[in-house]
């Protein structure tokens, strides 16, 4: 019922509709104590305006990123790379965030 009430009410296809909401199942929760589910959320939201420059950057300067796992002989990567910092590096290759708030991310993450 929720498909046909969406596809009526957006004026797209019920497999465009239905395509949509499998996508939904795999989008991230927003993490507690974060604006976002991801940190390349946590760039989008900047970027679309709906986050300052400065929570941006503390938010990714005290994002929980997990282990980066190389690509086997294939180029394939065999673990999930949704949660490393290179998630912020394609952020800032995307124009999502610029190279001074990367380095500033970057900086701030360094013990020292």
């Amino acid at each position: 019922m929720i498909e046909a009430e969406l596809t009526e009410t957006l004026g797209i296809s019920q497999p465009a509709v239905a395509k949509a909401l499998k996508a939904c199942e795999s989008t991230p929760d927003v993490r507690e104590l974060f604006a976002a589910g991801s940190a390349m959320e946590l760039c989008q939201r900047y970027a679309a305006g709906l986050l300052s420059r400065d929570e941006t950057v503390r938010q990714l300067s005290e994002w929980p990123f997990g282990p980066y796992h190389p690509a086997n002989e294939f180029g394939e990567h065999e673990q999930d790379q949704s949660n490393v910092f290179m998630q912020v590096e394609l952020a800032a290759d995307f124009g999502l965030i610029d190279d001074a708030m990367y380095e500033e991310v970057v900086q701030r993450r360094m013990p020292g």
